[in-house]
């Protein structure tokens, strides 16, 4: 699963050091349409905030309750700084 299918959470679990949960999104697109790019990685963003919004994390997860949730997005190639705000927010 990856950030191409935008209907699937790609990896969960709890982060031990922090006691957060931890929700993975992995992108392996090249940054060669940016805009494109990054319109496909907002969509997948939107679903892990629906997954939390609508309570499938407290399902999916019980062991998170009251845990603060962390994203990460890990990209196989590096984004370029016209995606950084996109990031950023």
């Amino acid at each position: 699963m990856t950030v191409d299918d935008p209907g699937t959470i790609d990896a969960a679990g709890i982060d031990r050091l922090t006691d957060e949960v931890v929700l993975t999104n992995f992108d392996h697109f090249a940054w060669n349409d940016i805009r494109e790019h990054l319109l496909t990685l907002q969509e997948k963003l939107n679903r892990y905030l629906g997954f939390l919004e609508a309570g499938e994390m407290v399902e999916a997860y019980p062991e998170g309750i009251g845990k603060k949730v962390r994203i990460d997005v890990i990209f196989r190639h590096h984004p370029p700084t016209e995606a950084e705000d996109f990031l950023k927010s």
